[in-house]
């Protein structure tokens, strides 16, 4: 493994600087839908086989919901989801730190950047999981040889967190089983013994990474979250030109000072178009930088383009993403780098003036995203990043917490009631439902454009509500929805708008029949 005592003390210092920014970053943040459907997942089921059925419609791998389990039997505050996703982060951190064959000026500002900080570290979700098993495997390739089976344990952990850290568990366990095949199957080619584990720990990686996409491949019917999209899903498998500069917009738009769309926008900076601002001439600069600062083995330049490869096709043909999806193109260069220099036993390299340039091309880069983190806890801390918190707060403290609640649309409107003490049920205009976290799947498609609800349905659900709820009832709406039916029944209580996640602010309704 890479360094002695100064890269150890090294990883101490800056992973606690990075663990004491993350904890004041986290402190600013509210947390909103996509952390809190996960909590209420593991909080709301019985046990491993009901999250595994409660997870059929949530494309995702359920090993974060496996670990929130136990938290959620402990509180019921979901900042306890936070207090362990900070202890992941800062794990993840350390091991890159530690064993990366990085230069120390990129090891220090690695961690400060926008994707370890907020995408991976301030949002609780488990893609930090992901990145934890993802670097653990690769400080564990220059002992392949010796702890196959241990490597082959981190893989299979790291491809039960997401679609996208088993694409690259995926493509480890392909760059591992050919250096196996070209070596007879052992380190040294010659031990039965080390060829029969070599191969056997390959068998336990392929067959953990295959349950991976077993359990994550959803049902036919599942239904996407945005309001423009509640038809059923299927894959983009035709040719389409603006899909395809989409997508690959979103390389230069991650590498070049990393800008979450959810924010507002600076002088014109925003994620879809990154080249208003930098243009070809940063292209070119990436370019420059990953041939001369990028992997030199053939090992190191095959991941490489198959790991990237593999993501692109991923955002072209199943699900185009966000910022926090393709920043795993970043952590796809990461790994080419360090497995190739693993693999082929060199170290950080960069002695030569070609190098030298390259390393100060990268360490501007990286310098960027340390700005694009710093803008975006800067906005944190004035505008929220969501109002759900906020709504609930006012429910309980208005004491309407015991009328029942119908929520539109339900992606946005769950989160309010992530908020709230367990128990606690909402009624879920699209597929007329009661419950707690979203089930996504083919019921929620209601019967107008682009599968919205009506407002002549909500209000029929709401005068079934009321029934129950002494002529009362509490109607959640997320903004821009569009669809508030005009009615004496009906009466605005209170708003609650700015949401950086902007269908995370909430108007509040009181529906009386009588």
């Amino acid at each position: 493994m890479e360094g002695g005592r100064r890269g150890t003390w090294l990883a101490v210092w800056v992973t606690a600087a990075y663990g004491v920014v993350l904890c004041v970053t986290m402190g600013q943040h509210e947390l909103w839908r996509d952390e809190l459907q996960a909590w209420m997942l593991a909080r709301d089921s019985s046990g491993p086989i009901d999250l595994l059925r409660n997870m059929e419609y949530e494309a995702s791998g359920m090993l974060w919901h496996l670990l929130l389990m136990p938290v959620t039997r402990i509180t019921d505050s979901p900042a306890g989801m936070q207090v362990l996703h900070w202890f992941i982060a800062c794990a993840a951190v350390y091991v890159t730190i530690r064993y990366a064959p990085l230069r120390p000026l990129h090891k220090a500002l690695l961690p400060f950047g926008y994707f370890p900080l907020i995408e991976y570290g301030m949002m609780s979700r488990s893609y930090a999981l992901g990145l934890l098993g993802i670097v653990v495997a690769c400080a564990l390739l220059r002992q392949r040889h010796r702890r196959p089976m241990t490597l082959a344990v981190a893989l299979v952990l790291a491809s039960h967190t997401s679609a996208l850290a088993c694409i690259v568990a995926g493509g480890l366990v392909v760059a591992l089983a050919t250096e196996q095949a070209r070596r007879g199957g052992s380190g040294n080619g010659k031990s039965e013994r080390g060829r029969t584990t070599g191969w056997a720990s390959l068998g336990v990686a392929i067959a953990g990474i295959g349950l991976a996409v077993a359990q994550t491949a959803p049902p036919e019917d599942v239904t996407l979250s945005s309001l423009q999209a509640t038809w059923e899903h299927s894959w983009l498998t035709s040719w389409d030109r603006e899909k395809a500069e989409a997508v690959l917009r979103t390389i230069p738009g991650v590498v070049f000072l990393p800008l979450d769309p959810r924010m507002p926008p600076v002088v014109g900076w925003h994620q879809v178009h990154p080249q208003a601002v930098y243009g070809a001439g940063m292209t070119i600069l990436l370019a420059v930088a990953t041939v001369a600062w990028g992997p030199k083995e053939g090992v190191g330049r095959a991941l490489l383009l198959g790991l990237g490869g593999g993501l692109l096709a991923f955002f072209y043909v199943v699900h185009y993403g966000s910022m926090r999806h393709h920043g795993f193109l970043l952590v796809a260069l990461l790994v080419a780098v360090w497995a190739g220099r693993a693999m082929s036993g060199r170290g950080e390299g960069g002695r030569t003036v070609g190098g030298r340039v390259a390393s100060g091309l990268v360490s501007l880069l990286l310098a960027g995203h340390v700005a694009g983190a710093a803008r975006a806890v800067a906005i944190e801390v004035v505008h929220p990043f969501s109002q759900a918190g906020a709504t609930a707060d006012y429910i309980e403290a208005q004491r309407l917490d015991d009328l029942p609640m119908l929520g539109y649309p339900d992606w946005s409107a769950s989160a309010v009631l992530g908020h709230m003490p367990p128990g606690k049920r909402m009624s879920y205009a699209q597929g007329e439902r009661e419950g707690t976290y979203v089930v996504y799947d083919g019921a929620r498609i209601g019967e107008g454009k682009e599968g919205t609800t009506g407002g002549g349905s909500l209000l029929r659900q709401l005068g079934t509500l009321a029934e129950r709820g002494g002529g009362k009832a509490l109607l959640i709406m997320g903004s821009g929805t569009a669809v508030v039916p005009r009615d004496p029944r009906l009466r605005a209580l209170a708003s609650f708008p700015g949401a950086i996640a902007r269908d995370e602010s909430f108007t509040l309704y009181l529906y009386e029949s009588k």
